[in-house]
């Protein structure tokens, strides 16, 4: 291939709640590890997490505000009360163009809610999001912060309407447990990266079709669906 056919390289804008080296959060950390080392090389990652572990109050050692390399990606380590490292975070996304926000959880406010708003008002310019819920609205999951989903839906949900964001579900019933909660979201099933991409035509390059399907092959929440008359409650927006 020559160098004038090679093809650009895309940049995401990632955001994850846990990275190494951490460790608390378990299968989370496992999963944006795998994501990271199987993208292609025309995709790169700066991947935005918390500068500490989970439930930790000290932060890692010579870690909080700065960024480091994780092969040909970099993780930056943010103090979610700091100002500052907000700030730092817009300049460096200022630096490159950003193809692609992706969202690896619905219910972190830090990092879901804060990246949309920054899309919207053109603080954080890319041309799309990819939110994968991984599992979140399953009825299981849901009945553990039933109020906590109340107060996100009262707050975020017209945000999200807004934004429009691409839903990436593993499964078929991972797109039901979408559907049901948020009826006008747009989805796409994606299971593994086998065959032609779903992707491709929707997000709009072969680059941002990969990356979603590398997320695709990393492990999800079990989505367990309520049993008739088990009692638990699913809580929907309006359409």
């Amino acid at each position: 291939m020559t160098k004038s056919s090679e093809p650009r390289v895309r940049y995401v804008l990632a955001f994850s709640g846990t990275f190494l080296p951490g460790c608390k959060a378990g299968g989370p950390v496992k999963s944006m590890v795998q994501l990271l080392d199987n993208l292609p090389e025309s995709v790169r990652v700066v991947l935005v997490t918390r500068d500490r572990d989970l439930g930790d109050a000290v932060p890692y050692e010579g870690l909080s505000g700065t960024a480091i390399s994780h092969g040909a990606h970099e993780v930056l380590y943010l103090n979610c009360r700091d100002p500052r490292h907000w700030m730092m975070l817009l300049r460096m996304a200022r630096r490159i163009p950003i193809d692609l926000i992706y969202l690896s959880s619905l219910w972190s406010p830090q990092f879901t809610i804060h990246p949309i708003a920054a899309q919207r008002l053109d603080l954080l310019p890319a041309g799309g999001i990819i939110l994968a819920p991984r599992g979140e609205l399953s009825s299981g999951a849901l009945s553990l912060k039933s109020a906590k989903m109340r107060a996100f839906l009262h707050i975020g949900a017209p945000l999200l309407r807004r934004a429009d964001p691409l839903w990436h579900a593993s499964t078929e019933m991972e797109q039901r447990d979408i559907m049901w909660t948020f009826p006008w979201a747009r989805t796409v099933i994606h299971a593994d990266g086998r065959g032609d991409d779903p992707l491709k035509e929707i997000v709009g390059s072969e680059e941002r079709a990969r990356f979603s399907a590398t997320c695709s092959r990393c492990p999800s929440a079990p989505a367990a669906r309520p049993r008739s008359g088990s009692g638990e409650h699913r809580w929907r927006t309006a359409r």
